[in-house]
């Protein structure tokens, strides 16, 4: 199951692959709508917008990131894939693990 990360719809895969994914845009945005209420866009609900450093607080030894190159999600899902990428080594070296962050585009 992908992530997601982001309840803006203004990605370019949400219009490149609107007709190559089950999930329509009306419909992400509606349960966007739904999920965010009044609320307003911070780190924790849009958590592809935080910055790198934002995610230097995670506790984990190792982590996979899923998404599909034909989804309307992929890029969003690219943009948290590679900021947290940049923390990557530091934690990996703080807590004497490994830390694995993969990114599966199937088709590409």
């Amino acid at each position: 199951m992908s992530p997601w990360v982001n309840f803006v719809q203004d990605a370019p895969s949400f219009k490149k692959n609107l007709r190559k994914d089950a999930l329509h845009p009306g419909a992400i945005m509606t349960w966007s709508n739904n999920f965010m209420g009044s609320s307003a866009k911070d780190d924790y609900n849009s958590p592809s917008a935080a910055p790198a450093d934002w995610w230097q607080g995670v506790k984990v030894e190792s982590l996979g990131i899923v998404a599909g190159a034909e989804e309307i999600l992929v890029d969003d899902i690219r943009t948290i894939a590679e900021k947290m990428k940049v923390i990557r080594n530091r934690r990996a070296m703080a807590m004497g693990g490994l830390i694995m962050l993969m990114l599966f585009a199937l088709g590409q």
